[in-house]
């Protein structure tokens, strides 16, 4: 038997927006057009180089590339410790 978890406070904020992530990036991808631009999925990007062209190395491969927009579910880049900000540890007990 499950039982929920004893909560001591909680914030509640209204009227804010919801981002559904699958319909954007839906929507992204038919908006890039064809002509060199590619949209590339399950790479793991090691590193970006700003410059022109930037380089992004990922899975053993080397892109170079006029713009890059860069979207992970995680940050990659060490740029203010915003991994360290945004990262945790989280344990899920299922009986």
């Amino acid at each position: 038997m499950c039982q929920a978890a004893r909560i001591a406070g909680a914030v509640r904020f209204t009227n804010q927006a919801q981002f559904h992530v699958r319909k954007y990036l839906l929507h992204l991808a038919n908006t890039i057009p064809g002509d060199g631009s590619y949209i590339f999925e399950d790479s793991r990007v090691q590193s970006v180089e700003e410059g022109t062209p930037c380089t992004v190395s990922a899975n053993n491969t080397i892109l170079q590339a006029t713009e890059v927009l860069l979207t992970t579910h995680l940050p990659i880049m060490d740029q203010g410790l915003f991994f360290e900000k945004t990262t945790f540890t989280m344990l899920s007990y299922y009986s």
